[in-house]
């Protein structure tokens, strides 16, 4: 059962109209000239590497300044730090040589990303999904302070590509569905962002909690029923944790560490040389805390790296949970990153221009932005639908989909803090603030249906 309400025929109209119309003009943004996108921070090369993309503008023109529109192109060595992200660069590279270009134009990238989410939701609306939910969730997914990434080599836009199709997949009862078909576009959307890169590898282990958390029938036939999907994606998140942790895929252990503790859980603790013997490190390195890395000269990073060669994870969870107020003075660092609305990078490729970044009057985003009572008051009306859903057992696609989106936000505030500490948090909780969006998005489709009329008494059966 998705227990989507069949939309009427004029919501159906209504809602493709708009959803055209957030993909055509998410075309005209990334397709335009001058172009935009988002610039190179440095990470470009673990995307561009495997996938066979050599950059040529010199580096220190355009990091952390301007767009670099145009790529050169050699083989591909996908087994060499793959991500998806990179089998996505591969794909627009292969568009561009099939139309006989000599080099890739990084709007081909963009080009990519936007027909895979026309596809999404396309199929979405298919499998019974209402169009005028879809034009909505596609407005808060392509914001433009997510959409500018696709006209990049980020490994993020990978990530929320398959967020938006688990939600979409959930919505169409995938988590619920008898056939085949679902469950495993289910699956190969978690697989999408769990091997986008390191900050995403749970994923899949969220979707199985979301389909696991669905009080609508007896625990064992719930199990039973649920198992084999549950089975895929548990080996799912298995694979993409071990490719991630010990495979191929690229890992930084000592900037992580480093930004864990002395640009992390260091910083807000009251005696940063005590902290740092309770996760058995030496107190003699409490200079370090609050310096980046990268600010570290080649003495001070192996001081660095030695010191926190056996760093546990675990003990930097209890050192949080050993003193609260430490998590309380986490969060008005976490909350800034999570209430931006504009992309993290400089946006434009114009270098006439100052560095800017590309926004607008219309995005969904300022919605997150806005006074939080009301921010607070919106999910707090989504978190009591999904308590109310489960009281009464009535649990469908939209409940399954909003509990994923809520845990995905969570679960990678935490995996941010845990895996770079406090440092870059605008660009690693764009994952959190684009599930939120979702979130934001599906609340006010319930809230619509309620002013509309209440929840409709009968309750589609969802085909497969």
């Amino acid at each position: 059962m998705s227990g989507l309400p069949a939309e009427p025929r004029r919501d159906r109209r209504v809602g493709i109209v708009l959803l055209v119309a957030v993909i055509a003009g998410h075309a005209a943004i990334l397709l335009r000239q001058p172009l935009v996108g988002a610039a190179e921070n440095g990470d470009f090369w673990r995307v561009m590497r495997p996938a066979g993309i050599v950059p040529l503008d010199a580096r220190e023109a355009v990091i952390h300044q301007y767009v670099s529109p145009t790529y050169g192109v050699s083989t591909a060595h996908l087994g060499a730090g793959f991500s998806s992200a990179a089998l996505l660069a591969v794909a627009a590279k292969a568009l561009g040589i099939g139309m006989g270009a000599a080099a890739l134009d990084i709007r081909q990238v963009g080009a990519v990303y936007l027909l895979l989410y026309a596809l999404a939701l396309a199929l979405a609306m298919r499998a019974g999904v209402p169009a005028l939910l879809c034009a909505l969730l596609a407005w808060a997914a392509l914001d433009v302070s997510y959409s500018l990434y696709c006209n990049s080599f980020f490994a993020d836009p990978a990530a929320l590509l398959g967020v938006l199709a688990v939600a979409l997949a959930l919505l169409a009862g995938a988590g619920d569905a008898r056939g085949w078909m679902r469950p495993a576009l289910l699956n190969g959307a978690a697989l999408l962002a769990g091997f986008s890169k390191n900050l995403y590898m749970l994923t899949p282990f969220v979707v199985a909690a979301a389909v696991l958390a669905r009080p609508m029938r007896p625990w064992a036939a719930h199990l039973r029923a649920a198992a084999p999907l549950l089975v895929a994606l548990l080996l799912a998140g298995a694979l993409t944790t071990w490719h991630f942790t010990a495979g191929g895929g690229y890992r930084f252990p000592d900037i992580n560490n480093h930004h864990v503790v002395f640009r992390g859980v260091a910083e807000v603790a009251d005696d940063p040389a005590r902290l740092l013997a309770e996760l058995g490190v030496d107190p003699g390195q409490a200079p370090l805390v609050g310096r980046a890395y990268f600010e570290l000269n080649a003495a001070e990073r192996d001081r660095s790296a030695a010191a926190l060669r056996d760093l546990s994870r675990v003990r930097v969870v209890l050192a949080y949970a050993r003193d609260p107020r430490r998590v309380t003075r986490a969060l008005p660092r976490l909350l800034p990153a999570l209430r931006q609305t504009t992309a993290a990078d400089p946006s434009f490729a114009d270098r006439a221009r100052p560095p800017a970044v590309y926004r607008g009057w219309w995005q969904f985003a300022r919605l997150r932005g806005a006074p939080l009572p009301l921010v607070g008051f919106l999910l707090g009306v989504g978190l009591l639908a999904l308590a109310r859903a489960a009281l009464a057992r009535r649990w469908d696609g939209r409940h399954a989909a909003l509990s994923f989106l809520f845990m995905n936000a969570v679960v990678l505030v935490i995996a941010s803090v845990l895996g770079d500490g406090f440092f870059g948090l605008p660009r690693h909780l764009m994952g959190a603030r684009f599930s939120i969006d979702l979130a934001l998005a599906l609340i006010l489709y319930g809230i619509w249906l309620r002013l509309r009329g209440g929840w409709p008494r009968r309750w589609r059966r969802a085909p497969g």
